[in-house]
């Protein structure tokens, strides 16, 4: 509680005040702007090592685009003109979206801190404010009545009990203005530290900012040197019969993966419901002091139904024809047969793909002859799988809606593709029964 005083204008007190309250007050301002100038905030241990583990995982994906790199500047001039260039740039290109992504997590992160620092900074500035007009005006109130009126008011009592009821009073009134100068100090002191925690927060986003046009640029110079290389394969008959190799061994990559996830939540499942059985046989007092509350794991449970759009799915490209329909596949001009999990979709130049229902992204992965592909969780055990990608505009956890740009068509031998698949749990689906 701030108590009043008459409300006087506090800036046109005299200068000859020298009042030892208003000494003190005027002390406590400067020894704070001092430690302000000497203030380092302190970063905890659990951040430090976030960020420890962040830079490590950053530096092991560098080191990984350096060690492809160093194959191709191993390749003679022959071996360069094959499908394994195409795979070492498609991986390479991965590794670079991932860190793109991390770094753009990253970024959001710092956006987020800076706009809560900002929030905070009003606040105390507030507060400041306002224990500042209180203790003004207690000292104007003391330059014209002075201890000499607390003093009249105590003797001017008409009882004993009158005196100390008033004498309590004003001894109340003095402990609380000792008060709010301790927290005009403190505030102080926590306005200058959020000020320098600002500070550093800015600097930080813009170096993550420039990191991440670093690694977008490299990412560009990647893609153009990919597509040359993929023009110089083009009509080579071998080099698109090994890139159909590629995919037909791969398929059981995307079903091994959808297999690892459906596991993965039935681990999870499993391990909440007997944490929930445990924390029902404790006592009541046991359970007020649980560290961490009890996280579902379906996170797909709040979105919108998957089932229910069999036959009305949008599609995950604007005016795309499918050039590979699902099941069995012939090539007469190759003389292959590949069993195709889902459906190939023939696309325009860095076509935008987007997601064709609520969900969330549960994996981001590499595999020859599909390159990026991204899995996505629905309502009702649904996943839908991208392949091809070129760019990935989400990372795994994050939560997506219909329509959601996703990424970038990849270009291939036989043009730019992207590979769609619908799967209901363990079992994949016809996509063209879904798609509208």
């Amino acid at each position: 509680m701030l108590y009043s005083f008459p409300n006087n204008d506090c800036l046109n007190y005299p200068n000859k005040l020298h009042l030892p309250l208003f000494a003190n007050f005027r002390l406590s301002i400067i020894i704070c702007c001092l430690l302000l100038n000497s203030f380092i905030i302190p970063i905890s241990a659990q951040v430090k090592n976030q960020l420890l583990q962040k830079k490590g995982e950053l530096s092991e994906l560098k080191a990984e685009i350096k060690q492809l790199e160093n194959q191709l500047l191993n390749k003679t001039q022959n071996e360069q003109k094959s499908i394994e260039v195409i795979e070492n740039f498609n991986k390479q290109k991965f590794l670079l979206n991932k860190i793109i992504n991390t770094i753009r997590n990253e970024e959001k992160n710092k956006e987020r801190q800076i706009i809560n620092i900002e929030q905070q900074i009003k606040s105390i500035e507030a507060k400041i404010k306002k224990l500042k007009d209180n203790y003004a005006k207690y000292v104007v109130y003391l330059y014209k009545y002075g201890k000499q009126d607390e003093l009249a008011m105590i003797l001017g009592s008409e009882s004993f009990n009158q005196a100390l009821l008033r004498y309590k009073y004003l001894n109340k009134i003095s402990e609380q203005r000792k008060r709010d100068l301790t927290e005009l100090k403190d505030s102080q002191t926590e306005l200058g530290e959020a000020r320098i925690f600002l500070t550093n927060e800015l600097e930080q986003k813009k170096i993550i900012a420039d990191q991440k046009q670093k690694e977008q640029e490299e990412l560009k110079l990647k893609i153009e040197k990919r597509r040359t290389y993929l023009a110089s394969l083009k009509n080579d008959k071998e080099a698109i019969k090994d890139e159909i190799d590629l995919k037909r061994k791969s398929e059981d990559g995307i079903k091994r993966i959808i297999a690892n996830l459906i596991a993965e939540e039935k681990r999870k499942a499993e391990a909440l419901k007997r944490e929930r059985e445990l924390a029902k046989r404790k006592p009541k007092s046991e359970l007020k002091t649980e560290k961490a509350p009890l996280v579902e794991t379906d996170y797909t449970q709040n979105l919108s139904s998957f089932a229910a759009l069999k036959g009305m799915l949008k599609w995950p490209v604007d005016n795309g024809k499918i050039i590979r329909k699902f099941g069995e596949q012939k090539n007469v001009r190759l003389n292959t047969v590949t069993l195709n999990y889902g459906v190939d979709i023939k696309t325009a130049k860095d076509k935008t793909i987007k997601a064709v229902a609520d969900g969330i992204v549960s994996s981001v992965n590499w595999l020859p002859g599909f390159g990026s592909v991204l899995i996505i969780s629905h309502k009702d055990d649904y996943r839908t799988v991208y392949g091809h990608l070129s760019e990935i505009f989400v990372s795994e956890g994050t939560q997506v809606l219909s329509g959601t740009s996703i990424g970038t068509v990849e270009e291939s031998l036989e043009g730019n593709i992207l590979h769609f698949e619908i799967w209901s749990e363990r079992v994949n689906q016809n996509p063209e029964v879904w798609l509208r």
